[in-house]
């Protein structure tokens, strides 16, 4: 008879066994317990917060898990002594089961990380595909029923058997690694366990010492005083890419003060990550970081599969995906605060595979047998009969070639694989024919080891390929890789610009061996943008020689090629240019390259500007092209809204016949910071160096103060490959608030 367990190990080897769905006669006999003593344990922990159903099944009784007490964990890290700074693996939505998974951007992005000695990873919701519906299913090569008899009812059921396929394929088609990853359930492993009672993470990371199940949709990393709030998006995909991240940042504003110290760390985190929006995208901390006050960063995460063919329909008006993955470094103050942070992002989607769920194609065993073939008939002397022979052997190799290429991308009909072979549409005398001739091929591939089988459902054909569960790394190679600090706005001649930051930045250029400098319009404050914009100047700043010269003074002497746009309100473009017909921009650029050929340099290298296309125009450094661009008008409330629409706007004119080979494009005029990698473009939103002012808090609006210090990589084929971002905020200057005294009675 076997010992009995101490109560706190019954309610853990009771919520095992409720995990896995075990029969409840099984859990009885293994942990020696009584039928009412087993629910007296499942009450306790129902307490807790767990929800566990004995129910029937199949004359049976079972015990299942239908919900955790809790769904996010808090995991708490510190740094080694010495030890300035971490990196992190920040990875999403792997979909693994989905005919569109692209298991080898996962195994890139480990072989990357190891290559970048990251410390930890974190697997932001969505590993495996979930549970198929019918409207979905199609998407899906990892689903199924099996049958089994119901004695009670005498008859046949079915039962999915999806959850099981797919945890033992990740078991065996997971990279291989030594990195300790902590894993987020999301939308699709919550299909199995709201439905089913079926924690599929539990289950993948159960008995690994390197891979961690960390929560529900929400999880918690304390890395020494650093707060990263993880977070999973619910089964939606909306065109405004920021949209939702921004509303967790209102949310976590408040004016409370906690009464319970323990809850203060939960509503106050450094930085919030969001796995499922597909796309990298970054919101930088509005103000610089102390030791003693909180900026939260908020960081969306690419995704690592392609769409499906049903999400394609479902998300019409959702917008395109980014594929890749992201390495943040966090740097902390001597305290364990965070002092900074460095985005790292990889964009991969023109690494995606088709049908790369299935096996590799061994058609060029084929292909090299056809050759043989042709080879062989040139070189041989042979009779007639022989040399027919020879003909004929090499037709049937160039047929079955044919039918099994047209394999690899999708099923075909029996009718398009016969035009394939040279019969064409519609004629019902060569129809019959026509099948045997297919059918033949189809025959001589199997007795070579390829099996096409039928879907009779669909009336199609397909290659019967093994599944794939070893995935290379890619071979990523840049070819070419530029730095560039971005700025925006400066409006000199405002009173509240801060002129002594444009020396700032130009020194951070140099340090930063930066190859150039782009200012996205906005120079000069102009005159008359708004009622009371006069009230804005600084005394004597009221024209256009007085500002130009205001910025020669500010601008310093430095080697950093810098390119410069208009701004298109009413501080350059329509102040200037458009009622008295002034570049004076161009003025500027002018002015500053005497500067530079009286200090022995060559001006025209330094100062650049496009006196053709003014508030938008392309700059090529090296390989690499940057676009800049002044709109105009408000600034929405989801950032990435403005940015989105560019790009559309973009694409529309290369359909047009416009150039198409923009690789990045920073954009000035809304005084706001953001980075966003859409549809192979990085584009950004970027700050100013103005304080706020009586028309900004009049619309209430509140301006980011910094700039962007960014690295681009370019692969062979001209794709922006990678990445690497650091924000660099500014203090604002301190407003003075002076509330007036009320007498009250005591």
């Amino acid at each position: 008879m076997k010992d009995k367990k101490e109560p706190k190990d019954l309610l853990s080897a009771i919520l095992a066994y409720a995990q896995k769905n075990a029969p409840v006669e099984e859990v009885r006999k293994e942990l020696n317990i009584g039928l009412d003593k087993l629910r007296s344990l499942v009450e306790k922990l129902e307490k807790k917060g767990y929800v566990i159903q004995i129910e029937t099944s199949a004359g049976k009784e079972f015990i299942s898990l239908k919900k955790e007490a809790d769904s996010g964990q808090t995991i708490y890290m510190k740094t080694k002594p010495g030890q300035e700074e971490i990196k992190i693996l920040l990875i999403s939505s792997a979909h693994a089961g989905l005919k569109s998974q692209q298991l080898h951007l996962l195994s890139t992005a480990y072989a990357m990380a190891k290559k970048e000695k990251v410390h930890f990873a974190i697997f932001c919701g969505n590993l495996c595909a979930g549970k198929p519906t019918k409207k979905n299913s199609r998407d899906f090569f990892l689903k199924g029923t099996e049958v089994f008899h119901d004695e009670e009812n005498k008859r046949e059921k079915r039962e999915d058997v999806s959850f099981e396929k797919q945890l033992e394929y990740l078991k065996k088609a997971y990279p291989k690694t030594s990195i300790k990853t902590y894993f987020l359930s999301g939308w699709r492993e919550m299909t199995f366990k709201e439905q089913d009672g079926q924690d599929f993470l539990k289950m993948f990371c159960e008995g690994s010492k390197r891979f961690f199940y960390s929560g529900d949709y929400v999880a918690n990393f304390i890395v020494n005083k650093a707060v990263i709030e993880v977070m999973q998006a619910k089964n939606s995909e909306p065109y405004t890419k920021s949209y939702e991240i921004q509303g967790l940042e209102d949310k976590n504003k408040q004016r409370v003060t906690f009464v319970f110290p323990e809850h203060t760390h939960a509503l106050d985190p450094d930085i919030i990550c969001l796995g499922g929006r597909h796309v990298p995208l970054q919101i930088p901390n509005h103000l610089p970081r102390t030791k003693d006050s909180r900026q939260a960063e908020m960081i969306e995460i690419p995704s690592l599969a392609a769409e499906g063919s049903s999400e394609k329909v479902k998300n019409i008006m959702a917008s395109a995906r980014t594929l890749g993955f992201g390495i943040l470094t966090l740097k902390f103050f001597d305290d364990g605060s965070l002092k900074s942070t460095v985005d790292e992002w990889w964009s991969l989607s023109a690494y995606q595979k088709t049908n790369g769920y299935l096996s590799s194609c061994d058609i060029d065993e084929l292909k090299g047998e056809l050759f043989e073939a042709e080879e062989e008939l040139k070189q041989l002397k042979l009779d007639k009969k022989d040399l027919q022979a020879a003909i004929v052997k090499i037709e049937k190799l160039k047929e079955e070639i044919a039918i099994l290429s047209e394999f690899i991308s999708r099923p075909r009909k029996l009718g398009h694989l016969a035009r394939i072979l040279g019969f064409s549409r519609g004629n019902l005398e060569n129809e019959e024919e026509a099948k045997k001739k297919v059918w033949a091929v189809i025959g001589r591939l199997g007795e070579k080891g390829f099996t096409i089988a039928e879907e009779p459902n669909e009336g199609t054909f397909y290659w019967q390929r093994e599944f794939q569960t070893e995935f290379h790394p890619l071979d990523l190679r840049i070819e070419e890789k530029r730095k560039i600090l971005q700025t925006s706005d400066w409006h000199f001649g405002n009173k509240k610009t801060q002129k002594e930051r444009v020396a700032q930045m130009y020194k951070i250029a140099e340090d930063e061996k930066c190859d150039m400098m782009t200012v996205a319009g906005d120079i000069h404050e102009g005159m008359d943008a708004h009622p009371g914009h006069g009230q804005e100047l600084e005394p004597g700043a009221g024209g256009a020689d007085a500002q130009r010269e205001l910025a020669l003074k500010y601008i310093p002497l430095s080697d950093i090629p810098t390119a410069f746009i208009q701004g298109s309100a009413g501080h350059e473009y329509k102040a200037y240019q458009l009622r008295v017909g002034h570049d004076i921009v161009k003025a500027l650029v002018e002015d500053l390259k005497r500067r530079a050929e009286k200090a022995g340099k060559k001006g025209d290298d330094l100062y650049l500007y496009d006196e053709k296309e003014k508030i938008v125009a392309d700059y090529l450094c090296g390989k690499f092209k940057i676009m800049l661009r002044h709109p105009s008008g408000g600034a929405p409330k989801a950032k990435s809204y403005r940015a989105q629409e560019i790009i559309r706007a973009i694409f529309n004119e290369i359909w047009n016949g416009l150039p198409d080979d923009v690789h990045a494009i920073s954009i000035g005029h809304l005084h706001l910071a953001m980075f966003m990698m859409y549809k192979g473009i990085a584009v950004y939103l970027v700050p100013c160096i103005v304080d706020m002012n009586d028309y900004l808090t009049s619309k209430s609006l509140v301006p980011d103060l910094g700039c962007w210090i960014s690295e681009f990589g370019l692969d062979g084929k001209g794709n922006v490959v990678y990445v690497k971002n650091q924000y660099i905020a500014f203090e604002p200057a301190k407003r003075e608030s002076i509330a007036v005294k009320v007498k009250v009675k005591e």
